[in-house]
């Protein structure tokens, strides 16, 4: 079985996308001429307080409603304020995107 997995290309090879957008796109990056806008701020200037684990979650860990009241809570950024000291760590954040959806 074969599946094509970029996206961008049918199975038998036609570009889905109109190349032209896809450049254009790319050129605004490449140029920094992006309207980008911070959603959530990072824990460099204030630390926030984020839920966590370091032993494997459910697989369902990253759901809105999922239960995280056992993990641990503490301020980021992790290995500073908050120890951590396995390989693995897994981090959830409440967060309100204001009428854009989701949580």
């Amino acid at each position: 079985m074969e599946l094509e997995c970029n996206g961008l290309l049918t199975y038998d090879r036609v570009m889905k996308p109109d190349v032209d957008k896809i450049r254009a796109s790319n050129q605004k990056a490449i140029y920094r001429k992006l309207a980008l806008s911070t959603l959530l701020p990072t824990s460099q200037k204030q630390s926030r307080s984020w839920k966590f684990t370091t032993t494997s979650p459910a697989p369902n860990w990253f759901a809105v409603d999922f239960d995280d009241s056992a993990w641990s809570s503490g301020p980021g950024g992790f290995g500073g304020p908050t120890p951590w000291r396995t390989s693995d760590i897994w981090l959830r954040q409440e967060f309100d995107l204001g009428g854009l959806g989701g949580r």
